[in-house]
């Protein structure tokens, strides 16, 4: 039989608090273990130590904010109204993914180019329209 890298408490606070599975913050994986939030915290700094490829976490919102941000090119302000939270958690959320380490776009949005379809499909069926 293998040998574990990581214990079973190690593994599941990891999947409590990884964007892949539950999402959840410490303190919500903490509670739901029935320890304290340094517990999960002492958990999550020894299967780092083990796989620090498994890394950073996000909980779901981060993670959420963080594709609308990078592949699709949304706004904070778009993502606020889609998800219907407040602006300033939208912010909280890309600050906490900038903290962890992951690169955010200096200019969310820049020049986009775009195809629209005109009314007269006659003339052409599409035009570039460039957005500044």
């Amino acid at each position: 039989m293998e040998k574990r890298l990581i214990t079973k408490k190690q593994e599941q606070a990891f999947r409590l608090c990884h964007q892949d599975f539950e999402g959840l913050t410490e303190a919500e994986a903490a509670e739901r273990m029935g320890v304290t939030q340094a517990t999960i915290s002492e958990h999550l700094a020894n299967v780092k130590k083990v796989a620090p490829q498994l890394f950073p976490i996000l909980t779901k919102f981060q993670a959420q904010c963080y594709h609308y941000i990078t592949c699709d090119g949304w706004l904070p302000e778009e993502i606020a109204d889609y998800m219907g939270r407040p602006i300033n958690s939208v912010y909280k959320a890309l600050q906490a993914c900038r903290n962890k380490g992951l690169p955010l776009p200096v200019k969310v949005r820049g020049n986009i180019l775009r195809y629209e379809e005109l009314p007269d499909p006659e003339v052409s069926d599409t035009i570039i329209i460039r957005k500044f």
